[in-house]
């Protein structure tokens, strides 16, 4: 009995020792270990990633974060801020009271954020790591996917759609032209794919869309067609 008990104290110690003591959050949800954040690129554009994190260890933890590339677009550009420090590979160590978060808005408290330059058309799949310095098994990870073919205009003939302004702040006004589709859909979505926004169109015509309870950032608006993007531009929401 005694043998069975020092085994599952001996496993209990184990599965704590090897628990995340940081939680990540993106657009106000829970980023998951191996997690992935999809970033619309454009030729000429810096584009943003910002990421919140929060100790929920009952310790004191310091941490650093490096970066590694899967895959990185020749001629791009990348650097990344965190704890205070704004870096290309890996961070400085910073630390973390128990339960204290970081909101991703709080840029200047030291939240996560990515800023990626795009130079040239293509795909860059960048792989992020926080850990403890005091353990580095103690680690969360996840991937930027940077893609322009996330953000790239489809030119196909008789679609057309603009949005004003552009930035957004409460309502934005977007036109469309829409001349031999049937069943064409004028959609919004966010940078995760996630729709926000939908109205069937044809012919031409303008959609008032407010965006007043839009979080703020880059979102993706177009005409859909039978599930397949028509056309394809950028909104910015401030």
């Amino acid at each position: 009995m005694k043998k069975i008990i020092a085994i599952l104290v001996i496993g209990l110690c184990a599965s704590f020792a090897s628990a995340q003591s940081v939680q990540l959050f993106y657009n106000g949800q829970p980023l998951n270990n191996e997690d992935t954040i999809y970033m619309a690129t454009f030729v000429g554009d810096t584009s943003h990633a910002y990421v919140g994190y929060s100790n929920v260890s009952s310790q004191n933890v310091f941490l650093r974060v490096k970066r590694r590339d899967v895959t990185f677009v020749p001629g791009d550009e990348l650097t990344f801020c965190v704890g205070g420090t704004c870096v290309e590979q890996q961070s400085g160590e910073f630390e973390l009271a128990p339960g204290e978060t970081i909101n991703a808005e709080d840029v200047s408290n030291g939240s996560f954020h990515a800023d990626y330059v795009c130079n040239s058309q293509g795909t860059s799949v960048i792989r992020f790591t926080f850990f403890n310095t005091d353990d580095p098994s103690d680690e969360v990870n996840f991937y930027v996917y940077a893609s322009t073919a996330l953000g790239v205009q489809q030119h196909v003939a008789a679609v057309q759609a603009s949005a004003y302004p552009n930035p957004a702040t409460t309502s934005v006004n977007i036109r469309y032209k829409v001349e031999n589709p049937q069943g064409a859909h004028l959609v919004i979505r966010n940078i995760l794919g996630g729709e926000v926004y939908r109205q069937a169109v044809q012919g031409e015509g303008r959609a008032v869309v407010s965006t007043s309870e839009l979080a703020p950032g880059i979102y993706v608006y177009g005409i859909e067609e039978k599930g397949k993007m028509l056309v394809t531009k950028k909104l910015l929401v401030k």
